[in-house]
């Protein structure tokens, strides 16, 4: 055999060579299917989800056509409620209720309210009959919901006493859906005003909710506890007392739906008086409090978030528990999620932080203000400033400032419009600048000088001192009489 095929005997035995160039087409070709498939799917789930809202919105559409034609009949119907045929009055009923539901239509509720119909549906709550109840008090909600200052009127008419009796029928397995729907019709009137929400609480429904809850386990029930804690309710009303007695048990149930309803709750009373918020401090779930901060639900993180930030202080001994257990380390990962809400109450409860003598001075204090500082949403910035404001005393934080390169920002930040926000910032570059003053080392000033030529202070303070607020002005003035000075200074001795 001549060597040349020797060779290619040989040759051929061996792993072909892969073309560079081949591959690379070809892994680009697989990627643009890949792409192309995730595309299609994506926009053929779409287009699912929009037929399926069209189809819903037509036929409700129609639906609502359909009830809306009712009206013409509405003499007719209040007749048939009248009567004293019980099918004819329970199918009257039921398009009653169906009115008065509309969403797409301005719904009639001021022509029922007026009419006769109104004492007929009153009576059918008082009524023996389950399936007539249940129309009547679909119908109270929707008054209230879609009637004007409605309430107190149907307050006068006793229509509370009849949903409380009904709710306390919730031991008869035949009313539970009546007693269910009594509880969250009662729920609408504690929204309407602080005087319902008083009378409902000295009517005992806090007990009923709670009564209620525990034999069926609905916890979204609580909502009504939640509605009835708006506005401040007095606390020497005892049925708010039993409730907070019961808060540490229902939160121990760890099930998310109760825990944001008493979340809810403890949020609204946190803003109450001084013996409410004393007897929020006594409750033992401060630890339950910590874990909620690290949650996966929103809702139990952010309204956790929500009640501390009303309840952190200097003088409550919940403050220092949650300090003692990571609150800071909790908030500095809080304040890096890029989530608005979330940012928001943690900056609020790291303002009231910084008012407290004993954490001023510390350097992961500085760096979360400093982050706030640095943050694009306008409420979270604004607590940052009121926060350094409260450190504006500290060289070290105003230091940190310039080490984590925040000067910049800051200046960045006296184009906006809030006269309050500009007037901190322009006392936090004066009192930066007056730290030049201790500085002996020319190197040293001319690298400090160069940071503020870098963030570009002098022009800023030039556009601010336009500004008619005279305060502003004076700060504005000496902090370009200071750099000019140091101006100088460098020009003689370099």
């Amino acid at each position: 055999m001549s060597f040349t095929r020797r060779i290619s005997s040989r040759k051929s035995k061996f792993k072909q060579r892969i073309e560079l160039g081949t591959q690379k087409d070809k892994r680009f070709d697989i990627s643009v299917q890949i792409s192309k498939a995730k595309k299609d799917k994506i926009l053929s789930s779409k287009r699912e989800e929009m037929e399926q809202r069209k189809y819903f919105q037509k036929s409700q559409l129609l639906y609502e056509e359909k009830i809306f034609a009712d009206l013409q009949n509405l003499s007719s119907i209040i007749k048939d409620l009248e009567n004293g045929d019980p099918y004819r009055q329970f199918k009257a009923l039921g398009r009653v209720r169906r009115m008065l539901s509309l969403t797409l239509f301005k719904p009639p509720v001021a022509e029922i309210f007026q009419s006769q119909a109104l004492s007929v549906i009153l009576g059918f709550l008082k009524s023996n009959q389950k399936y007539y109840q249940f129309e009547a008090i679909g119908c109270i909600m929707y008054i209230l919901r879609n009637g004007e200052n409605l309430a107190p009127q149907l307050v006068h008419l006793g229509v509370i006493d009849d949903l409380c009796q009904i709710a306390m029928q919730r031991n008869n397995d035949n009313n539970f859906e009546n007693a269910r729907e009594a509880l969250q019709a009662l729920e609408i009137f504690a929204q309407q005003n602080i005087e319902i929400r008083d009378f409902l609480i000295n009517k005992e429904v806090i007990p009923i909710v709670l009564d209620f809850v525990d034999r069926s386990k609905h916890y979204y029930l609580l909502s009504v506890i939640a509605a009835l804690c708006q506005g401040n309710p007095t606390p020497k009303h005892q049925t708010i007392d039993s409730f907070l007695k019961l808060i540490p048990d229902l939160i121990a149930l760890n099930i998310d739906t109760a825990t944001q309803k008493i979340l809810t709750s403890l949020c609204y009373l946190a803003t109450g008086d001084y013996e409410t918020r004393l007897k929020l401090e006594e409750l033992p779930i401060v630890e339950q409090l910590r874990g909620f901060l690290s949650s996966d639900n929103f809702l139990i993180k952010t309204r956790a978030l929500r009640y501390l930030s009303d309840m952190i202080s200097e003088n409550t001994q919940m403050t220092y528990e949650l300090l003692n257990l990571g609150l800071i380390e909790v908030l500095q990962e809080i304040l890096h999620s890029q989530v608005e809400e979330e940012e928001e109450f943690s900056s609020i409860i790291l303002l009231k932080l910084t008012t407290i003598p004993k954490i001023q001075e510390e350097n992961i204090i500085f760096e979360l203000v400093i982050c706030c500082l640095d943050s694009w949403f306008f409420n979270v910035k604004k607590n940052g400033l009121l926060a350094a404001q409260n450190l504006i005393n500290f060289p070290n934080f105003l230091l940190r400032i310039i080490d984590l390169g925040s000067l910049k920002v800051l200046s960045g930040s006296l184009s906006e419009k809030d006269p309050q926000s500009i007037s901190i910032i322009v006392q936090l570059i004066l009192s930066i600048l007056k730290i030049s003053e201790e500085l002996q080392n020319v190197d040293e000033l001319k690298k400090f000088f160069d940071l503020f030529e870098e963030a570009q202070v002098f022009d800023q303070i030039q556009k601010i001192l336009l500004s008619t607020n005279e305060e502003i002005k004076k700060i504005c003035q000496e902090i370009l009489d200071l750099l000019l000075k140091i101006e100088d200074f460098l020009g003689q001795n370099l």
